[in-house]
């Protein structure tokens, strides 16, 4: 029964995923942690949220990570999609504009050669 009613909450809340982000990874997370998507015969989180939760899977996880990961009230300052940002900083992926700054960066500075040391006396 407390799967049905968190499968439900979920599901409605998810059509303003962007105001309820926090609520929805935190009902996910305890559905994980609890194992209750074992109550409907499911063997993996994994599969409950593919088969159950009306988000894509990569995204539910997400919001789970951000539950974990971010302060509520700190997170709740800023959008989903800046908190899914920080989680990809954080695993070490570039968005598309850091990488080409990036290699902008590193090309502007490949020409310049670095100035001699100078000698150094041993009086």
């Amino acid at each position: 029964m407390r799967l049905y009613q968190l499968t439900g909450r979920i599901n409605l809340l998810r059509k303003k995923l962007e105001k309820n982000f926090m609520e929805i990874g935190s009902l996910l997370a305890t559905v994980q942690l609890e194992g209750l998507y074992e109550a409907k015969g499911f063997s993996t989180f994994e599969t409950f949220v593919d088969r159950e939760i009306e988000l894509p899977r990569g995204t539910a996880l997400k919001l789970i990570r951000i539950v974990h990961t971010f302060d509520r009230e700190a997170a709740l300052d800023y959008p989903l999609d800046r908190l899914l940002g920080a989680l990809a900083a954080l695993d070490g992926e570039f968005t598309q504009g850091a990488a080409s700054h990036a290699q902008a960066s590193s090309r502007s500075f490949a020409g310049l050669a670095m100035p001699p040391k100078a000698p150094i006396r041993w009086d």
